[in-house]
């Protein structure tokens, strides 16, 4: 299947006020589809998703969504963060909304639905990630892992084009990783365009049409997962994955193991 570009860097710096460079010169293009970002703890995978939606603004450079620069001031934010929506490692529910509550509150108060549609496309999105029984429940009464599905369905009540993924499982209990990773199995083989940073190098390899390998704010190296897993061209991408133990042991029942909770 071809594959749209959706994002473009060009030439994008990233300084912090510590005078850090998470993001060196970088220009890359991202495409529609399952892109990966994986690379070393501090080489500024999350600064490169965060720049996508402008939760951090480039220091220079320019970043393009649809050939559009996100960063002009004339550029309509909102209506770009309803469309690439963001999924975090720390889940950032309301604790004191319900579930149901913190799903509908974007829908009402962005999407401006009404109450009702709002309810019923939430119930729709609980139904989605087996968390239906879930809706009255407060966080603090759900795992970890529950409450990161939680949070896919709020983004996708959304109905985004794109979901950024900021290190989905890295809060979670090893327990709970796999259920998440379930859902976002099912959201790659329904065509939802996701670019997610994770260390889950099992999932990367299974379900990314494209991975990204970022060191010290550089791209590194580009390709399938076929390339970069079994062929890496760059010494660099070579180093990081003998660092990495991964069993594919675990990933082929991932890969074959049927939707239900």
């Amino acid at each position: 299947m071809m594959k749209n570009k959706l994002f473009e860097l060009k030439n994008v710096t990233k300084v912090f006020k510590n005078s850090i460079i998470a993001i060196d010169d970088l220009s890359i293009e991202i495409n529609s589809g399952v892109t990966v970002i994986i690379g070393p703890s501090g080489s500024g995978k999350s600064t490169v998703l965060r720049l996508l939606n402008l939760l951090e603004k480039p220091t220079s450079g320019q970043v393009l969504y649809n050939n559009e620069d996100i960063t002009s001031k004339d550029f309509n934010l909102s209506n770009h963060r309803m469309k690439v929506t963001m999924v975090f490692q720390n889940f950032n529910l309301f604790p004191h909304l319900t579930v149901l509550e913190n799903l509908n509150i974007a829908q009402i108060d962005v999407l401006k639905k009404t109450r009702i549609d709002a309810i019923n496309t939430s119930m729709q999105y609980l139904d989605r990630v087996g968390l239906t029984d879930k809706a009255y429940s407060y966080p603090n009464q759900l795992s970890g892992g529950q409450k990161q599905r939680i949070a896919i369905a709020r983004a996708l009540c959304m109905n985004p084009d794109v979901i950024l993924f900021d290190e989905p499982t890295s809060a979670l209990d090893p327990e709970m990783i796999k259920e998440v990773l379930l859902v976002m199995r099912e959201l790659a083989n329904d065509g939802m365009t996701m670019i997610i940073v994770t260390h889950e190098m099992n999932f990367a390899k299974s379900f990314a049409d494209e991975i990204l390998v970022i060191d010290e704010g550089r791209l590194v190296e580009r390709g399938s997962s076929n390339d970069i897993f079994n062929n890496p061209k760059n010494e660099r991408t070579k180093r990081f994955l003998d660092n990495i133990t991964y069993d594919l042991k675990w990933c082929e029942p991932l890969a074959n193991e049927d939707f239900k909770w």
